[in-house]
């Protein structure tokens, strides 16, 4: 048995969050003696009303998972989505080391783990899709869909093969190494370590790397660091190559941007420092989900990697 759910999940996180609504304030739990300092979601710091506790999830009728750690955060949380009730995190169990109890260094069980550990799917695996499906009465008012497959991936949505690719040792990210990117025949980057994290917006890249980018490309950055292009220059956008251990995906000028008006594309590809983190390595965020089907194997520490049926090229050759 594998599971198939409509979820927005976060492959950089790892503790699934409820926010501290009325309704998650109704379960009774057993509260975990939590580390100070630890982080439940991203970006957010435990405060009074944000804790751990130890739960059942039930993500589907007949599929629940006993003693899960689950994170109890504010309704308000910045990294918690309106309308929805919380985070389903399925990042790499090594993000949770040493953080759910104080004093101890061993790893919590993500999502993933628990349903294979507890005999729920056959392989402690999973795949992500997302689209961007358009509205027709309003092309400007767009959100994200996806799907999420615990225990397994689904062919119907990529095309041909898939490409495994060894993950970083003990990261605390889903993410790869000896990775090289380029534009237009110039190198942006050479042995670099690259995130996948579907909770970033955009593909960010490296201060200097993005500088060589916005030369290549041309555009113009506005006020707030969003790279702009007119219709001139996004028609001679060349696509964006990503070279993993010898094996290229490209993103076509469409992955690489988007029509705000008939002069005006704005880039789907930022700077590191937009975000003011102490992160150095490249982050391939929505944009890369979109061309491509995502698989996270935690037994083989493998990203599986193939051509999505939701790319701006579909399936053709």
């Amino acid at each position: 048995m594998s599971l198939v759910m409509a979820a927005e999940a976060v492959a950089r996180s790892t503790h699934t969050a409820l926010t501290s609504r009325p309704t998650s304030r109704n379960v009774r739990t057993q509260l975990a003696d939590v580390n100070p300092g630890h982080r439940i979601v991203s970006r957010d710091e435990l405060s009074s009303d944000e804790h751990l506790v130890l739960e059942s999830v039930t993500l589907a009728p007949g599929f629940t998972l006993a003693n899960q750690s689950v994170g109890v955060i504010s309704a308000t949380s910045p990294d918690v989505a309106s309308g929805t009730d919380g985070i389903l995190a399925v990042g790499p169990k090594n993000l949770t080391r040493a953080q759910f109890l104080k004093a101890d260094n061993r790893t919590t069980p993500t999502i993933a783990d628990t349903a294979f550990d507890q005999g729920l799917v056959p392989q402690d695996l999973f795949g992500i899709s997302i689209n961007l499906p358009v509205n027709e009465d309003n092309p400007g008012d767009f959100e994200a869909i996806g799907e999420l497959h615990l225990g397994g991936v689904s062919p119907d949505l990529f095309c041909g093969d898939m490409t495994f690719i060894p993950t970083v040792p003990a990261a605390n990210a889903w993410s790869v190494g000896s990775a090289s990117l380029s534009i237009g025949g110039s190198s942006l980057s050479t042995n670099s370590t690259i995130l996948f994290d579907t909770g970033a917006s955009v593909i960010f890249l490296p201060n200097d790397q993005f500088e060589h980018y916005q030369n290549v490309t041309g555009g113009t950055l506005d006020e707030f660091g969003t790279l702009h292009f007119t219709l001139s220059e996004f028609v001679n956008l060349p696509p964006l190559v990503i070279d993993i251990n010898g094996v290229s995906f490209s993103l076509p000028a469409l992955a690489q941007a988007g029509q705000a008006s008939p002069d005006d594309f704005v880039s789907f590809v930022s700077s590191l420092g937009a975000l003011q983190v102490n992160v150095t390595e490249t982050i391939m965020g929505i944009p890369f989900f979109l061309g491509f089907y995502m698989a996270f194997d935690n037994t083989r520490n493998e990203i599986g990697i193939a051509k999505s049926i939701n790319s701006v090229e579909g399936c053709s050759p």
